[in-house]
């Protein structure tokens, strides 16, 4: 038997393979999204920067400028000079953020709703997050992968949320991405006989 695991954005990328290749057996999805890029990204961009301190004003401006390039990116029908030059535009000259919001897979990612993906996949998945990621929020994320999974008729879910841990699955304080390289641990003992378990539970192991 042979099956994927696959963390944050490699999460998406199971879900895409799995829905696709009837030979997958299984999924583990460890703080993969379950909903569609653009959101895990606003969502993670305020985030990040509440816990940094910025103020709520700040954030909402943010938010507004970013909901805004991301909806262009929603809305546009190719990844083209006139979408970067829209992109350069509206950021006031800014290349890089061109550049880094047009990557041929960033610009995947924000327009990438796994719904459709997830709802095709009836093998048992597993999904896993921190209850202190701030990348891919846990209860949102964890919510519509179970939903989007019976929709499609696939009882065979479990979604669990970790206490304390971060987006690398590590024990942490804060959450923040500042903290990753301050923490020694590699991944949670528990992570690793969470998905034994499952695996057991499932007969593949």
């Amino acid at each position: 038997s042979i099956g994927l695991a696959g963390h944050s954005e490699g999460g998406a990328i199971a879900f895409i393979v799995a829905a696709r290749d009837s030979s997958c057996d299984f999924v583990i999805s460890l703080a993969g999204p379950g909903l569609r890029g653009d959101k895990v990204l606003l969502a993670q961009q305020k985030a990040i920067l509440s816990r940094s301190g910025m103020a709520s004003a700040q954030l909402e401006q943010v938010e507004a400028a970013n909901r805004m390039l991301f909806d262009i990116i929603i809305s546009s029908q190719s990844n083209d000079n006139q979408l970067r030059e829209r992109i350069i535009q509206m950021t006031g000259g800014q290349e890089e953020v061109a550049n880094q919001l047009l990557d041929p897979w960033m610009y995947h990612f924000i327009k990438y709703d796994p719904a459709a993906d997830i709802s095709k996949i009836k093998v048992p998945i597993l999904a896993l997050n921190g209850s202190k990621d701030l990348q891919v929020i846990a209860q949102p994320n964890l919510e519509s992968i179970l939903k989007y999974s019976k929709e499609g008729g696939n009882n065979n879910v479990s979604t669990i949320q970790l206490e304390g841990l971060n987006h690398l699955f590590q024990h942490c304080t804060t959450g923040h991405v500042s903290e990753y390289r301050s923490i020694e641990e590699t991944i949670a003992p528990e992570v690793i006989e969470t998905m034994v378990l499952w695996l057991e539970g499932i007969k593949y192991f």
